[in-house]
């Protein structure tokens, strides 16, 4: 492809998974708790039932549901009114979040921001990014072969993320991230040596 089309096509070939997103995301159903908390018991149980392996499960599954919303457990009707003190708007949430957030609810933060933040500053996606200039200073002078090895790189990132979605509830998510930690550790110092090598190649 011509240079002024070829960048074109590659940013615009990254809003194909977004589109499929957004498509899907019209075909889920809605939270089986916010369904309770608007008194449509009936259409949270069929949720209920197709989100889970059987039917005991789901009952199990809305009944902790209706005790948390305050419902009484006889309460078998498809649509049945909720009292506006039970109905959670959501006021206040972010507040207690961000602000005043307990202690539990801190640790969970500081997990979830800290993962994130370090996924990132490993430099794996520095690397990934590099590709065809690493590839380039490892030997491979072709264009062709950069683009290849590069797509490869991306495909078994690719493949690697489906294994990890296959055995994430089978494994577990600590022994999963502490793994990924481990193979993560070396790439801001391979990392930092590119950049220096490129500079004094530079220089």
């Amino acid at each position: 492809l011509p240079l002024h089309l070829g960048w074109r096509f590659m940013l615009g070939i990254g809003a194909i998974p977004s589109v499929l997103l957004a498509v899907g995301v019209l075909a889920m159903p809605e939270s089986p708790r916010w369904l309770v908390m608007r008194g449509r018991l009936g259409d949270a149980k069929k949720v209920l039932c197709k989100t889970s392996d059987s039917d005991e499960e789901a009952e199990s599954r809305l009944s902790d549901i209706k005790e948390a919303a305050g419902l009484p457990q006889d309460c078998k009707d498809d649509v049945v009114s909720v009292p506006r003190t039970n109905r959670s708007h959501g006021e206040g949430v972010w507040k207690e979040l961000l602000i005043h957030p307990t202690p539990a609810v801190r640790r969970v933060l500081i997990a979830g921001v800290g993962i994130h933040f370090f996924q990132q500053a490993s430099g794996k996606d520095a690397v990934v990014l590099h590709s065809p200039r690493i590839f380039e200073k490892a030997g491979i002078t072709s264009d062709t072969h950069k683009l290849l090895a590069t797509v490869a790189v991306g495909f078994s990132k690719t493949m690697f993320i489906l294994v990890a979605t296959i055995f994430l509830d089978r494994a577990g998510r600590r022994p999963l991230l502490l793994t990924q930690r481990r193979r993560h550790d070396p790439l801001p110092r391979h990392t930092c040596n590119f950049t220096d090598h490129n500079r004094s190649l530079d220089s």
